[in-house]
């Protein structure tokens, strides 16, 4: 990023930091590569490479799981969004940058990979709603225990998402100061 930056291309290496920062994440080596789904680090990710895009894609997703009580389908289609005005942008103000482009399709992507249970149970019907009871939310409809909820017992044990978006800007800030 440091040679990046000496040589004019501070933007594209914002976009590389960013990816860095949300795969070290989502695949963090101390967890044996299992880390959470990156919304709270992509959010914070976003908001610092292009605060108004980032905005645009927060409200566009709060409004659909205030509409749809469906967390993942907001969080789905906010990456979704978020690659789709990034893309228009480069395009209509003549910037388009082939590693800018691979990093937001990156980000974008691997938010929707990492949602892939939870887009196989919206398809299926069997997606948790926000809201639902306790018992509903926690249990799965196979197997009675939720992985995400093991998956997140096993980290930090910790719901704070706030916690994960100041150590996404954070880690951030480190990466493109160094």
């Amino acid at each position: 990023a440091i040679l990046a930056i000496k040589f004019g291309a501070y933007a594209v290496s914002m976009y590389i930091a960013g990816v860095a920062v949300v795969v070290g994440h989502n695949f963090p080596v101390f967890f044996g590569f299992k880390g959470g789904k990156g919304v709270a680090t992509s959010l914070g990710v976003i908001l610092l490479l292009d605060w108004k895009i980032g905005l645009i894609t927060l409200v566009i997703a709060l409004a659909i799981m205030a509409v749809s009580k469906y967390v993942s389908l907001g969080s789905v289609m906010a990456a979704l969004v978020f690659v789709i005005i990034q893309i228009v942008v480069m395009i209509a103000t003549d910037s388009f940058d082939i590693t800018r482009f691979i990093c937001v399709v990156i980000l974008g992507g691997l938010l929707i990979i990492r949602h892939r249970a939870n887009i196989k149970r919206l398809l299926n019907g069997t997606e948790n709603k926000l809201g639902s009871k306790k018992k509903e939310r926690f249990l799965n409809s196979r197997s009675g225990i939720c992985t995400d909820t093991l998956r997140m017992n096993t980290m930090l044990k910790t719901k704070n998402h706030g916690k994960h978006i100041l150590i996404a800007i954070c880690s951030f800030l480190f990466i493109m100061t160094s």
